[in-house]
């Protein structure tokens, strides 16, 4: 099973001036699993809460695909 990823949203370094264009790359954006712009931070992939990236994947599409999601990122 694949899980494409579509994903827009701010990190705390986000400036407020231009989305993708953001100079402290605040503004984290993927596409079909592909990150487009940005920096990922910790509260976008997982500080705990229920609204992370790891923790919806866990949810929503089990184990498998969590770890999946850690492996490919951990390779960037």
């Amino acid at each position: 099973m694949r899980v494409y990823v579509n994903l827009t949203v701010t990190e705390k370094s986000y400036s407020g001036k231009g989305e993708t264009m953001c100079p402290s790359d605040g503004f984290v954006y993927f596409r079909n699993s592909e990150l487009i712009s940005g920096q990922l931070g910790k509260a976008t992939l997982g500080n705990g809460n229920k609204d992370g990236l790891y923790s919806v994947l866990l949810r929503d599409y089990k184990s498998h695909a969590a770890a999946t999601c850690m492996n490919r990122l951990a390779k960037l």
